[in-house]
């Protein structure tokens, strides 16, 4: 299977149509965790595998010691919990973290477009999450 010959559905992320903002503010997109997904991401050059943290909407985490640049676009692919299925995406790579207090060494996808039903199957992920964020008692 050739992941950069995939048929995909086109999409175009909301954060791409507002302006930049940086930390904390620069968030569109609520994201869950702490969970770990793992995955392998498709570059032009290379194929890297780890795993994902802070999925949301319009993206995620990519934990991996090799750090792409900033601005490669490629492939990801991951499997979602509760049997919900295999994702696929074309992502670019929005930022890189390369250093920092806890093992956090890696980069940001942004979620360009989905492969047919992997946009749906992360949307049914997130309710899932959200609806065990309410479940838990965090004043216990």
């Amino acid at each position: 299977m050739d992941p950069f010959n995939e048929e995909v559905v086109v999409t175009t992320a909301e954060h791409d149509k507002k302006p930049k903002r940086t930390g904390k503010e620069a968030r569109v997109e609520t994201r869950y965790g702490p969970f770990t997904i793992p995955a392998e991401l498709f570059l032009p050059h290379a194929t890297l595998s780890g795993y994902l943290t802070n999925l949301s909407r319009g993206g995620t985490f990519f934990h991996t010691d090799e750090l792409p640049e900033e601005g490669t676009v490629g492939r990801v692919r991951f499997e979602l919990p509760w049997e919900l299925g295999q994702c696929r995406a074309k992502v670019k790579v929005a930022w890189q973290r390369s250093k920092g207090a806890e093992p956090k060494k890696g980069v940001g996808l942004s979620f360009l477009e989905f492969s047919p039903d992997s946009k749906r199957r992360v949307a049914l992920c997130l309710e899932r999450f959200a609806e065990l964020a309410t479940d838990v008692d965090f004043e216990a």
